[in-house]
């Protein structure tokens, strides 16, 4: 992948974990998180569908030394250009790079069949006498078998944690992949207000469109995860998928709710939006507008930076446990740059994750409280937001809060203005505002004036 995309070279970040290993003292770090490498040596694969990843370790050593584990039919000429590979050998030219206080530092890529990493790093144990051999909690235990229990070093790896802050150049691109997503999702709703009257329009047929507007936008590889799309009583199960046996049709007397997202070549998107095509009952439009509370109460949080998401969950629920509500999975989850959709160990849930490092500038992450009715209907709003520093009256450490990627209006029949504060409406005009502004300049400039009629009046003020 680019740097203009990526930010960054794949040999800078290589030289950073090199320095995180030596300050550990160990002999390696071993790397079995498929988008840790990917992610790593800024590669994308397609290995497992709906991931960009490829099979593949890595065991990086702190002389330099990165030994690449994959099958050799994926080592395609392009990816021997971009590793810098010679033609035909398996050892990588010497690629000077400038280390820590200016120290010159090579860095090597060797090339190894895939399955030979535990003899390679059996042979490493018996060949090294000093260091520990560095894995992440989730390393298989088939491979930290092979390590004597004497030298394990198992630890939260360094790759993660460099990985789920992004830098300016990713964060640019997934706003400008979310905003075209954004168009997408307009131009699937307008065409859904205008077609869902006929008998062929039914959960599986909106999985398909909603796929066919994303793919004409700049960019788009595939999708992120598999679209949930579910009408009525289908919409209180969480991650319904829609089967020829259980697929609804699309109707105006039910809520529909759409829960999809793509790969761009510059980001990933996840965004749900729930609609009602008819009349909502005023439970529905109190339901949605409590868990619209949440959402708001989440992206407009400030907390000290390192704050953990099991400390913030409860303010997604509140408004709906006030009422004797409540929904049973997690607010939030971390977000990968044209990478995973579920990018571990940050996000907001009601237990607290171990591994999670707690929140710093940079970091993606959903805010997607929900409610289900059984047999009835299903309701989730969900953005993406990113972590910046909050501005703040004092100064008593730094402060952190969101600012939203995800661009499409929430839809106004389903709000209650009498449950909502005027900060709420407020909020909820600005981003509507945002949503006119950026999503609306490029349904203009495409000429898609459905889409852009359906935009401009779900985006008018509510106060």
């Amino acid at each position: 992948m680019y740097v203009s995309i990526i930010g960054r070279t794949w040999k800078s970040k290589v030289r950073e974990v090199i320095q995180k290993i030596k300050a550990e003292k160990a002999a390696c770090y071993i790397v079995t998180t498929l988008d840790d490498i990917a992610w790593l040596l800024n590669l994308r694969g397609s290995d497992i569908p709906y991931n960009p990843l490829f099979f593949s370790f890595v065991v990086v050593c702190p002389d330099g030394r990165l030994h690449l584990f994959v099958d050799s039919d994926k080592v395609t000429v392009a990816v021997r250009q971009h590793l810098h590979l010679e033609p035909g050998s398996f050892v990588e030219i010497d690629i000077r790079e400038s280390g820590a206080e200016g120290i010159a530092l090579d860095v090597k890529v060797e090339l190894h069949a895939y399955e030979e990493l535990k003899d390679f790093i059996h042979s490493m144990v018996g060949t090294t006498d000093q260091g520990q051999f560095w894995f992440s909690p989730f390393c298989s235990q088939s491979i930290v078998s092979v390590i004597p229990k004497s030298r394990r070093l198992c630890k939260t790896s360094p790759i993660t944690l460099m990985k789920n802050v992004k830098n300016p150049v990713e964060l640019q691109g997934i706003l400008e992949s979310h905003i075209r997503d954004g168009a997408a999702l307009c131009e699937f709703f307008s065409w859904l207000e205008q077609t869902v009257d006929s008998s062929e329009v039914d959960e599986l047929t909106a999985v398909e469109k909603s796929r066919e507007f994303r793919s004409s936008y700049e960019n788009f590889v595939g999708l992120s995860f598999s679209t949930i799309a579910s009408s009525g009583p289908n919409g209180a199960f969480v991650h319904y998928k829609p089967k020829e046996e259980t697929c609804r049709k699309l109707s105006r007397e039910e809520m529909f709710l759409l829960d999809s997202g793509a790969h761009y070549k510059d980001g990933t998107t996840d965004v749900t939006r729930t609609v009602h095509l008819g009349v909502p009952t005023d439970f529905q439009r109190e339901c949605y507008t409590r868990v619209l509370k949440g959402h708001i109460a989440i992206r407009n949080t400030v907390c000290p930076v390192k704050t953990k998401g099991n400390q913030l969950d409860c303010l997604a629920r509140i408004h709906l446990w006030n009422v004797g509500l409540d929904y049973n999975h997690g607010t939030g989850h971390g977000v990968g740059h044209y990478l995973n959709v579920h990018e571990d160990p940050i996000g907001i849930h009601r237990r607290p994750y171990p591994e999670d490092p707690g929140l710093d500038v940079g970091m993606v992450i959903s805010n997607e409280p929900g409610y289900y009715q059984e047999g009835g209907f299903g309701i989730r709003i969900e953005n993406l937001v990113h972590v910046v520093a909050a501005s703040t009256n004092y100064n008593c450490g730094k402060f952190v809060t969101f600012e939203d990627l995800t661009f499409v209006p929430h839809q106004r029949k389903l709000i209650d203005p009498g449950l909502l504060t005027s900060d709420e409406v407020s909020y909820i005009d600005s981003y509507h505002t945002l949503c006119r502004e950026k999503v609306g300049a490029l349904l203009r400039s495409l000429g898609k004036t459905e889409a852009l009629k359906w935009l401009i009046r779900e985006t008018e003020p509510l106060g």
